[in-house]
């Protein structure tokens, strides 16, 4: 079998772990069928594509001339790396990426899932508790974990995240609305698997509101960042480090205006 890229040696959250409630420990079955329908969410909802669009807009899709080194963060089975692996062999770019999750069961499935991937290690490892030394990766992607965390462990993430990636920064989320909350407690009803029912009752209610990922933020010593909504239940915390590497952290508004999330050096924008 022809290889399309080079297999990276390098060194998610597990699901049970969270702000939530104590919840009963899944057994493997339940985990199969939860991973199988994040990977329908992040294909059809907005998951996918939200981190893809982003990481595009960060590389660009110029080749360049030494591999990127990108770490997933609570990596699922690993669909979204996969997605990236497969914009970045049409563009002609190399791509090195380390995929981690705490839950071994999950391990065990995303590590079957990437077999056909070679740009892609997957290892057991807490997102909380990441052990690379600085600068250790280009780009760090997280998705679909910062609503799991506490404050302080959302902190604590982002500043590791901070610390590792040399780049960027892309963290996708849950929008905090009532709509989307509503939305999401009615699609519960049609879903049987207990994990997929618990977390759409639950995630978008612990989403962090704009407020409170600024201030979180702010806390781990991102510099500036630039928030994007995508749909209208989705979110992202773009850092481009690349740009902002000269610049002193700015000081927060005491509002937040439509159009601004109180950053002076970043806009609130609306992705296309």
């Amino acid at each position: 079998m022809r290889s399309h890229g080079p297999k990276c040696n390098f060194q998610t959250q597990n699901i049970s772990e969270s702000k939530h409630k104590a919840f009963p420990e899944p057994t493997r079955s339940e985990i199969e069928g939860y991973l199988r329908d994040i990977k329908f969410a992040n294909k059809w909802l907005g998951g996918t594509s939200v981190i893809i669009n982003h990481l595009t807009r960060l590389i660009g899709t110029n080749p360049p001339r030494q591999p990127i080194k990108i770490l997933d963060v609570a990596t699922g089975i690993a669909d979204i790396p996969v997605q990236i692996v497969r914009w970045a062999r049409r563009h002609g770019i190399t791509v090195c990426i380390t995929a981690i999750d705490k839950n071994p069961i999950i391990v065990e499935f995303a590590r079957k899932y990437v077999r056909k991937y070679p740009e892609i290690s997957i290892f057991q490892q807490d997102a909380l508790q990441l052990p690379f030394k600085d600068g250790s990766f280009d780009f760090v992607t997280c998705s679909q974990i910062i609503h799991h965390l506490s404050a302080e462990d959302a902190i604590h993430l982002l500043r590791s995240a901070n610390r590792i990636a040399l780049q960027g920064i892309i963290v996708s989320d849950l929008r905090k609305r009532t709509l989307c909350t509503l939305a999401s407690d009615a699609i519960a009803l049609f879903i049987k698997n207990r994990l997929s029912k618990n977390d759409l009752r639950t995630s978008f209610r612990n989403a962090f509101s704009l407020p409170e990922l600024f201030m979180i933020a702010k806390e781990a010593g991102i510099p500036c960042m630039s928030i994007h909504f995508h749909g209208p239940c989705r979110i992202a915390m773009v850092v481009d480090k690349r740009i902002f590497i000269n610049q002193k952290p700015k000081e927060l508004k005491n509002n937040y205006p439509k159009n601004n999330l109180g950053l002076i050096c970043s806009n609130l924008r609306k992705a296309a």
